[in-house]
């Protein structure tokens, strides 16, 4: 009887431990960005001047209006490459942990945004079509780019915070650093390579953009 009820008590053990699986770094790093993306869809349906500021675009609404390749590039890549341009800047303070996050927000209030106008600027079919091809993917991939490089942001804030406020120094704090900078390079590749690839689908859609909007 002992041994079965050993045996019971194993069983359900591991599979409370299955079931309470911690989330990931990386799943805690998109927690902000998907609260940002709750919040810009509300905000975009509650106060619709919001929807045309330039911190709550960032280049992601679609637009019908005749542009050169260089503009819907630079319109697309810029604002996720000045998010990670400041990521460095966030890492070297104690409280940049919070800064690295609210860029994370920022960038996702921007996704739910641009989401929502295109529901407002086409008809239901139209609109999801525009948001799931032109939207959703540049969108979604600068997210990701941008949670990586907060991840490593807020674990070097975070061994900053220690040495001040514990006078508990970090020793591999040089080769994180080092890290961070390699990473930063890597992530900023990927941000200009989704911006070309967002720059060609919105320029091969164009015509298609310009007819269901009339």
């Amino acid at each position: 009887m002992k041994a079965m009820n050993h045996l019971l008590f194993r069983t359900l053990s591991c599979r409370t431990c299955r079931l309470k699986k911690p989330f990931s770094p990386m799943q805690r790093m998109m927690l902000p960005a998907v609260s940002g993306a709750v919040l810009g869809i509300f905000l975009h349906s509650r106060f619709p001047a919001l929807a045309v500021s330039p911190l709550f675009t960032q280049g992601l609404p679609v637009c019908a209006a005749q542009r050169t390749l260089w503009d819907v590039f630079l319109t697309a890549g810029l604002p996720p490459l000045a998010m990670l341009i400041l990521m460095p800047f966030c890492s070297t303070s104690a409280f940049g942990q919070a800064a690295a996050l609210m860029i994370l927000a920022l960038r996702g209030m921007a996704l739910g945004n641009a989401l929502s106008d295109c529901f407002m600027q086409y008809s239901a079919g139209n609109g999801f079509f525009a948001a799931s091809v032109l939207v959703l993917p540049f969108g979604f991939t600068s997210v990701l780019i941008l949670a990586n490089a907060a991840l490593e942001s807020v674990r070097l804030a975070n061994s900053t915070a220690r040495y001040l406020f514990r006078g508990i120094s970090d020793p591999d704090i040089t080769a994180k650093q080092s890290h961070l900078y390699i990473k930063l390079l890597t992530l900023t590749l990927f941000a200009l390579i989704a911006a070309g690839v967002h720059t060609l689908l919105c320029w091969a859609m164009n015509t298609w953009l310009v007819s269901a909007s009339t």
